[in-house]
């Protein structure tokens, strides 16, 4: 050992020694882009005081003797004009004097404060200016100089012991002073070489080695200039602004959504968690923060966030927190569909072993998954097949698209609720879960937290009442894009209300006749030709356009010989069609190849295959073939695109035919729609039944097709007389 110890000493010298170097270096990654945010916002604060006359400081500023007159004749019209002047400039005018600006200062101080506070920062490629360019470069070194800060984190444990032991130790590590060590100090020095010697034999401290010095080479990057920095937001948006928020300060309302308004004693405790982030490649939003915080510490809960807002995200860094702590076990539950999105959100963002427990290798994956631990990925309807009692359960349980088990009659609820219930953290996750009626929400919460779900009394489980959101709020946390995402573009919506032309009248007609429903949604579109159906020949104008600008459509419908139809009529470049029969695997392959492809194209999809599951910001047009029985099954589709990430304004066509089907499935859809907001979102509900947002049964069909079928062939005759005579 004595032989070893002064290279001992002196390697672990040399490895705190590039630590400190490293740290100095980086000591204030985060300076250049605070000050670029403080400088937009400071000025985007000053242009709306700008907007706002002296007149309006009378009320507010108290004391006598303001002079309002000398004011003006200086110079100042505004509240702007004061903040920025200074007061020392203010005071210095002549006739203004010292009383004005004491009895002013205060008051409008304050004003700009509160103003600075509702200011939040948005990017756009379309209108580049010098501040939000300096904000990119600031935020770009802000996230380089954090990687390179990634040594000093990952390895806190290893250079703190080292400090530990490097003192005492090098008593013993020279010739000349070990013969002065005697008694307790020899021991405690010999101890501490001993120490060292192990720790600096560990492999982990040679990866320290490694990467201090890699990082030391890099101290000074080549930061792309400012068309190169615009073209990397456009590539990541979603990190350019999560990366503000951690130099930043939210807006006051945005933190209150962002908190999904739970009530004060849960935000304390879930704002008092420190969220470790090992294992993660990713930065998280300020509200993504506080879901996974909120799941952690609630043990059990629902994460309901609206579409687009990165709830695989959040379970990430859920798991994270977790694995920390010392969670081996983690299965994530989820429909087959999602199950390759799971599989690439993993591997793309994390450091996590998954393991796919389905399909015909499920069961050698599920004993090394049983022995060795990770994140296993499994369906619900696997999941049932999966032998638990000649195992350990998982401590940590995700079910994705919980929905799916909202009825407890169910084997593959009974299969979630057998591990759920003994599993130390459970999330299920789920845009929608407050769609059902009042008995299946309760049933998801029961899984998770029996005492919540039992308080949920008739009076108190009125959903979207304040009662019930108080009585939720342990286990349901939701947040809206609307609250959270303001710098999402915006969503553009559009019916386009057609008139049925000869071929599609002769098909509707017939359909409406034999009082085949399904047949009735899909006559708009079977004739095939643009002369014979006045939706294709829409479809195509918007198609048309979009090629013209360069943008990407796609376009939904529920039934597949429709999506075939326009499939056949679309100029190419056309993929899909997307649908049920087409593996998970596959859908995520096609999408992909969709988004990569350079220019306009059109993706075709079914309603239900592309509208879980599936990422597809890449389109900014959106196009639904006929209405959906469920505002959730539109809106979810509509979400894949319009979510985080999207860098244009998203256009939603809904492809309408008048006096026909649709007029009746769109009353049932508003309606529908009005009472899912009224319960999904925190408002007070007004008068809505325990079935407002269940789906379409068959005695809703029955009632459409009779209320058509009363419409007699003459009266149809007589409307599309009506419709030749104004055209």
């Amino acid at each position: 050992m004595n032989g070893d110890s002064g290279k001992i000493l002196a390697r672990a010298k040399a490895v705190l020694r590039d630590a400190a170097r490293l740290e100095q270096a980086t000591h204030s990654p985060a300076g250049e882009a605070k000050a670029a945010a403080d400088g937009l916002v400071t000025e985007a604060a000053l242009r709306r005081l700008d907007a706002m006359p002296l007149e309006e400081l009378k009320p507010l500023a108290r004391g006598e003797g303001i002079r309002w007159a000398a004011l003006e004749s200086n110079g100042f019209r505004s509240v702007g004009d004061l903040q920025r002047a200074g007061w020392a400039a203010v005071d210095a005018k002549p006739g203004v004097g010292e009383q004005t600006v004491r009895a002013l200062r205060g008051v409008v101080t304050s004003i700009f404060d509160e103003v600075r506070q509702t200011i939040s920062i948005a990017f756009d490629p379309e209108a580049r200016t010098k501040a939000h360019t300096a904000l990119l470069a600031g935020l770009w070194t802000f996230e380089f100089q954090q990687g390179l800060r990634t040594p000093l984190l990952r390895h806190v444990d290893l250079r703190t012991r080292l400090e530990t032991e490097v003192r005492p130790a090098a008593g013993i590590a020279r010739f000349w002073t070990r013969w002065f060590l005697w008694g307790d100090r020899r021991r405690e020095a010999e101890e501490a070489m001993d120490q060292l010697a192990g720790l600096t034999g560990d492999p982990a401290f040679a990866l320290l080695e490694e990467e201090l010095r890699s990082a030391l080479r890099g101290l000074k990057p080549h930061r792309p200039d400012e068309t190169g920095l615009w073209e990397d937001f456009a590539k990541r948006p979603s990190v350019y602004y999560a990366l503000l928020e951690q130099v930043h300060a939210q807006p006051k309302d945005d933190a209150a959504a962002a908190r999904g308004f739970v009530p004060a004693e849960i935000v304390e405790a879930v704002e008092n968690l420190e969220l470790r982030r090992d294992g993660l490649h990713l930065s998280l939003r300020a509200y993504q923060v506080f879901g996974a915080k909120f799941a952690v510490v609630q043990r059990k809960t629902i994460l309901g966030d609206e579409m687009g807002l990165g709830k695989t995200i959040q379970a990430l860094a859920f798991i994270a927190h977790l694995k920390t702590t010392g969670a081996s076990h983690i299965l994530v539950v989820c429909p087959a569909c999602v199950l390759a999105n799971w599989e690439h959100e993993i591997a793309r963002f994390s450091d996590f072993t998954t393991l796919r427990l389905h399909g015909p290798d499920r069961e050698p994956a599920f004993q090394n998954w049983s022995r060795n631990g990770g994140i296993g990925l499994t369906t619900y309807d696997t999941l049932r097949t999966l032998d638990f009692a000649s195992t350990r359960l998982p401590g940590i349980v995700i079910a994705d698209e919980a929905h799916y088990v909202k009825n407890p009659a169910t084997k593959r609820a009974q299969a979630l609720s057998a591990i759920a219930g003994p599993a130390d953290r459970v999330l299920f996750m789920t845009g929608t879960p407050m769609e059902n009626r009042r008995e299946e929400f309760k049933a998801l919460v029961g899984y998770l937290q029996p005492g919540t779900a039992g308080s949920l009394g008739e009076t108190v489980a009125l959903p979207g009442s304040r009662a019930f959101r108080e009585r939720v709020a342990p286990v349901y946390l939701r947040r809206n894009q609307a609250d959270v995402l303001h710098e999402l573009p915006e969503r553009i919506e559009v019916e386009d209300w057609l008139d049925l032309g000869t071929g599609d009248g002769a098909l509707y007609r017939q359909a409406v006749a034999s009082g085949n429903f399904m047949a009735m949604r899909r006559a708009a579109i079977l004739p095939g030709k643009p002369e014979e159906s006045s939706k294709l020949a829409r479809l195509l104008d918007i198609v048309e356009e979009a090629r013209e600008e360069g943008l990407k459509v796609v376009v939904f419908s529920f039934f597949r010989d429709v999506l075939e139809v326009i499939r056949a009529a679309l100029p190419d470049p056309v993929f899909g069609p997307l649908t049920g029969s087409v593996s998970a695997s596959n859908r995520f392959e096609l999408v992909k190849e969709f988004s990569a492809c350079q220019g306009p194209a059109v993706l075709v999809s079914q309603i239900q295959a592309g509208g879980v599951g599936l990422n597809i910001q890449a389109a900014s047009i959106v196009v639904i073939a006929e209405p959906q029985w469920k505002p959730s099954t539109e809106e979810q589709a509509i979400a894949r695109c319009h979510r985080m990430g999207q860098l244009r304004r998203v256009q939603v066509h809904r492809l309408l035919t008048r006096h026909s089907v649709d007029e009746r499935m769109v009353e049932i859809l508003r309606r529908k729609a009005r009472e899912f907001d009224e319960i999904a979102r925190p408002s007070v509900i007004k008068d809505t039944s325990s079935s407002a947002t269940a789906a379409h049964n068959e005695t809703e069909v029955n009632e459409v097709v009779e209320a058509l079928q009363r419409k007699t062939e003459a009266e149809i005759i007589r409307l599309e007389q009506e419709r030749l005579a104004v055209s």
